[in-house]
């Protein structure tokens, strides 16, 4: 039974390995870490001011009352993401999780139909504050409880965001960071790679319209590209399309504003894969006094 339990458990891997980790991924590594963190903003994590993308960018954070803000992403293969993140700029925490169910168990022998099905579960507990150095100035960081399972096996892990951001003046802001630097248990036999990324990034703007670059190092030395064109109503609504080099994938999204809530929704177009997932949000952003 052992043995064959054995058998059972490296077959899943090695689908999971090849069919879902080379697919859903956005670079390699833990899923859960490399999925976007807003649908405006898309795949450019690199850009201050706002609660959404604290995770990757906390810097320029709001000072007053706690916001709240959540997504659910219907990603591909039938796999759900969500996160949930509140706080402000002293405190701020939340929780992110993703699921895939339906992975087919097989033996080593060759067979028409499967053993059984099993599914991958990947997700974290974060927490992080932002430091003001001067007015122009600011550093922040994230740290992360990292878990997963697939099939008996489980591992956690933890990792550490780090990010400092100067506004050049007014309309102008350079941004520099690591996210993800951190280490996994052994999942079963094989640990599971940090999706490390090393960046730096320049994000200008005026009367509403802002646009971003950076450039990205991840965790096998590969450089690779990001930008994001962005435009802000005050008060009515923002939209935003972005690009990452890393798997040559766009993004178009908006949001809209009515009162304390925002509405948002994005959608991802995978150049090199055949799924176009979709993200939703709401966000309780509380007016200050």
């Amino acid at each position: 039974m052992l043995f064959r339990g054995y058998l059972h458990f490296k077959a899943i891997f090695v689908i999971f390995v090849l069919s879902f980790g080379s697919h859903l991924c956005a670079g390699s590594g833990l899923t859960v870490l490399s999925l976007p963190e807003d649908p405006v903003n898309g795949w450019y994590a690199a850009s201050p001011g706002g609660l959404s993308n604290a995770v990757s960018q906390p810097v320029f954070l709001p000072d007053g009352p706690a916001s709240w803000h959540g997504m659910h992403g219907f990603w591909m293969f039938d796999t759900p993401y969500s996160r949930v993140i509140g706080g402000n700029r002293k405190l701020f925490g939340g929780a992110s999780f993703l699921k895939t169910d339906g992975i087919e168990i097989r033996t080593d022998v060759a067979q028409e139909e499967p053993i059984g099905e099993t599914g991958y579960y990947n997700g974290t507990l974060f927490a992080g504050r932002e430091w003001i150095i001067s007015q122009d100035l600011r550093m922040g960081t994230t740290a992360q409880l990292v878990f997963e399972r697939l099939y008996h096996a489980s591992a956690l892990g933890g990792a550490l965001n780090l990010a400092v951001a100067w506004r050049v003046h007014e309309f102008s802001i350079l941004t520099a960071g690591v996210c993800n630097l951190g280490k996994m248990q052994d999942l079963y036999k094989s640990e599971t790679p940090m999706p490390l990324n090393v960046y730096t990034g320049f994000s200008a703007g005026i009367k509403g319209l802002q646009t971003s670059l950076s450039l990205h190092l991840d965790e096998e030395a590969e450089i690779y590209g990001t930008g994001l064109i962005r435009y802000d109503m005050k008060g009515i609504f923002s939209a935003g399309l972005s690009y990452s080099g890393l798997n040559n994938s766009w993004h178009l999204g908006g949001s809209l504003h009515y009162k304390q809530f925002r509405f948002g929704a994005g959608q991802f177009f995978m150049q090199d894969q055949i799924a176009y997932p979709m993200v939703l949000s709401i966000a309780y952003i509380p007016v200050e006094h």
